[in-house]
């Protein structure tokens, strides 16, 4: 799990991890809880699509 403190937020930070994780060229899933659309919006500019959801999160992948 990797959770960025509000007090870090907007700073891209996430956004860099992400990449980093990306760059090592295997695919990437993860889940995202329903009410955080900032992240699901993060996830989605880097190319993860929704591939199901649970009663609390959406499941996606970066292949």
């Amino acid at each position: 799990m990797i959770v960025i403190a509000p007090a870090f937020q907007n700073r891209g930070i996430g956004t860099q991890l992400m990449h980093d994780v990306i760059a090592r060229g295997k695919p990437v899933q993860l889940g995202v809880l329903f009410e955080n659309h900032r992240a699901r919006a993060l996830y989605e500019r880097l190319g993860f699509l929704e591939i199901g959801r649970t009663d609390t999160h959406y499941q996606m992948i970066r292949p």
